[in-house]
């Protein structure tokens, strides 16, 4: 153990690194294990935690910091701040350093009706609160540098509904960006009492599901929400 400690940091850092493995691990809190809050980059051989202190809490620093940490929101996931006072993740709170937000939107947020897309108000209250949780959490997180958005499209093959055309669907200005926007606004609301420290990325990644998606409004409409919120963040510092 005297030997290891005696290697220079920089190669016992790298040596943590080669502890690594390609494969990622699943977010399920032990309480409730069909629950997958999200997902971590990579897993790791966690042996060399239980060595001591000092080799524990540098191993935490690759495992945890340098780890990509995965939260989903959707309706159907109920994030909860107690799952992150459970172990393993109440282990790594403390070293996280990169979250990012995967979104579910479009067909869990919207239906058709005659007067065009109908926000689905309850269900915008419970990704609201979501993201409060995870805001909430995150307060913990003391090392927490970046927090990005992802966009994540699910719908399936569909058409236009309503009053709005085709073309305003493709398009990424007017009035269904506009209104889509104030209410994605809404939802990412609680993400304002992320620490200053914290920067706030809009990721470029776009991850679509299903075949004919034509939501390129919706796109721009949450690129926009996230773009507002990150200057309500610069002027209220």
């Amino acid at each position: 153990m005297a030997d290891f400690l005696s290697l220079p940091t920089e190669i016992r850092y790298e040596i943590y690194r080669h502890l690594r493995t390609d494969r990622s691990l699943s977010l399920s809190p032990r309480v409730e294990n069909l629950v997958v809050l999200g997902y971590v980059s990579y897993g790791f051989h966690p042996q060399i935690l239980t060595t001591n202190h000092q080799i524990c809490y540098e191993a935490k620093q690759v495992f945890y910091g340098e780890n990509h940490w995965t939260l989903f929101v959707t309706p159907e996931i109920h994030f909860k701040m107690k799952y992150f006072k459970l172990a393993p993740l109440s282990s790594a709170l403390p070293f996280i350093r990169r979250v990012q937000v995967r979104f579910r939107m479009f067909d869990c947020l919207y239906l058709p009706s005659s007067l065009g897309l109908v926000l689905k108000d309850n269900i915008m209250v419970q990704l609201r609160e979501k993201l409060n949780q995870i805001s909430k959490t995150l307060a913990k997180a003391r090392s927490l540098q970046t927090f990005s958005l992802i966009w994540t499209e699910t719908a399936g093959t569909w058409r236009p509904y309503g009053i709005y055309s085709d073309r305003e669907w493709t398009s990424d200005t007017g009035e269904l960006v506009r209104a889509m926007q104030g209410h994605i606004e809404k939802i990412l609301q609680p993400l304002c009492t992320l620490k200053p420290s914290c920067t706030i990325q809009k990721s470029e990644q776009i991850v679509k599901f299903g075949s004919n998606v034509r939501s390129t409004a919706m796109e721009k409409a949450f690129s926009n929400a996230v773009d507002t919120l990150k200057a309500g963040r610069v002027s209220s510092a």
